[in-house]
C-alpha cells in the first residue's frame, strides 16, 4: 500500500506490515524488515546498561520501535532528534 501524506512524503508498506516513510529510506525496508536491519547495525548497543544515546532521525518510527521492542535497560537514556514534519507524521 502506498499513499502521501500531507507533507508529500510517500507511505509504502512492506511485505512484512511496516509503514516507512519512502523518501527517507528508499529501498532498505522493501526487501528485509527493520528488525533485521537494526539487529545487524547495532547488535545489542541499546542493551549496554548506563548508556547515553543521542539518536538522529527515526527511520519513519521504526527505529523508535524497534528500540522498544528490545528493550532497554532503565539506567539507559535515549534522545531521538527529529524533524517537525517527521514528528507530525508519526
Amino acid at each position: 500500500m502506498n499513499q502521501t501524506s500531507p507533507h508529500a512524503f510517500t507511505t509504502i508498506q512492506n511485505s512484512f506490515g511496516e509503514l516507512y516513510i519512502y523518501e527517507l529510506t528508499k529501498e532498505i525496508f522493501s526487501t528485509i524488515d527493520s528488525k533485521t536491519t537494526y539487529k545487524k547495525q547495532f547488535h545489542n548497543s541499546f542493551t549496554k546498561p548506563n548508556s547515553f544515546f543521542v539518536v538522529c532521525g527515526t527511520d519513519s518510527g521504526l527505529l523508535v520501535d524497534y528500540v522498544l521492542h528490545t528493550g532497554v535497560p532503565d539506567s539507559n537514556r535515549i534522545i531521538f532528534v527529529e524533524s517537525p514534519e517527521i514528528i507530525t507524521w508519526l
